[in-house]
């Protein structure tokens, strides 16, 4: 089998940052209403979520020849499944004290969401409207489910970092294709255009635009303008094309920031607030639309709607990264680590 990827260096710092800069203009978008496209980040966050986690599958199966599925799963579970719950047990919270606002759902039905509320909204209709936000974790749950198979597939196959990244390549396409004929149902594409970033790093192309001494003013500079530029003024003549120039964009500060890395890069996306946002970002975002939803079906103006959904949906996310959710991604990492030295022992053990 060919190896897929080759070690490198992640500024998870500005990764963070970068992740912050995202929730924070999705919130103000909730919110505010401005910036007037703040949705895109959502599409940041797809394709650093594809990096992160492609990431993670190449590395293994370079190292190992294969996939440890069940512990993929255990890890994305113990990641994304507790603040979602928690995010429901706030919508049972707001339907209790504010019971004209919105019906009551089943649990079941909203534990569902979180495997079909991109289908829900994509025919507009039949969604928990306090959780209609919840369509990205669909988006992301099914491409968790296929993703590490169809890699493990097209490794053992024996197919190199280039002919998988020609594979994500004409996905990419095939899912462009399909939007521009109306489809609202595929929105993977951001997190395959992150997928490809560990397969193309290292080409000779990368590293001539991202490795660059001037690569700052060529590559990153650039980047960030046109993703603010974005943010604020979408492509409103055909704006479907606006996610996808955002996904590229995000993947070409990505490969500047594994690749090089500068004095303004840090600054702009390592420095402290930012990266704080950064790493309780799923918090805030999982909190803050059911408080701007309800203020919204109530009459609010976006001034009151931040004003009161900004600071409450912060400290639940500080809370909950606190006590909910970084204690469990430390129990699932250790149990994780007792398997590995249990399976490491029986290796060892010579049969009689």
């Amino acid at each position: 089998m060919h190896k897929i990827t080759t070690a490198f260096r992640t500024r998870m710092a500005e990764l963070d940052g970068l992740r912050g800069f995202a929730v924070l203009a999705v919130l103000f978008y909730h919110t505010l209403q401005v910036p007037s496209s703040g949705a895109l980040g959502v599409d940041v966050f797809f394709t650093l979520s594809g990096f992160l986690i492609s990431s993670q599958l190449f590395a293994e199966i370079d190292k190992t020849r294969t996939i440890k599925i069940g512990i993929f799963y255990l890890k994305r579970c113990a990641r994304l499944i507790p603040a979602f719950v928690a995010a429901c047990c706030l919508y049972y919270a707001i339907t209790f004290c504010f019971p004209q606002s919105t019906p009551t759902e089943s649990p079941l039905r909203l534990l569902s969401l979180l495997l079909t509320s991109n289908i829900y909204w994509a025919r507009q209709s039949g969604g928990v409207q306090l959780l209609n936000h919840t369509w990205t974790l669909a988006v992301e749950w099914q491409f968790y489910l296929v993703w590490p198979l169809v890699l493990l597939g097209l490794s053992k196959a024996g197919l190199s970092k280039n002919g998988i990244a020609a594979f994500i390549v004409v996905v990419v396409l095939l899912v462009w294709l399909a939007r521009w004929e109306g489809d609202n149902y595929m929105r993977f594409d951001g997190i395959l255009i992150g997928s490809a970033i560990p397969l193309v790093h290292n080409a000779v192309l990368s590293k001539k635009l991202f490795a660059a001494r001037n690569a700052i003013w060529t590559a990153f500079v650039p980047a960030s303008i046109a993703i603010v530029a974005l943010v604020f003024h979408p492509l409103h003549i055909l704006t479907w094309e606006s996610r996808p120039a955002t996904s590229l964009l995000t993947a070409m500060i990505i490969l500047f920031l594994i690749l090089n890395g500068s004095s303004i890069s840090t600054a702009l996306l390592a420095n402290r607030v930012v990266r704080h946002f950064g790493k309780i970002s799923y918090g805030i975002y999982l909190y803050h639309f059911p408080i701007a939803s309800l203020m919204y079906v109530n009459g609010f103006s976006p001034a009151k709607m931040l004003i009161v959904a900004a600071p409450v949906s912060i400290a639940l996310a500080e809370l909950s990264w606190r006590y909910l959710e970084e204690p469990i991604i430390n129990v699932c990492a250790r149990l994780i680590k007792t398997a590995k030295q249990k399976d490491a022992g029986a290796e060892k053990v010579v049969p009689s």
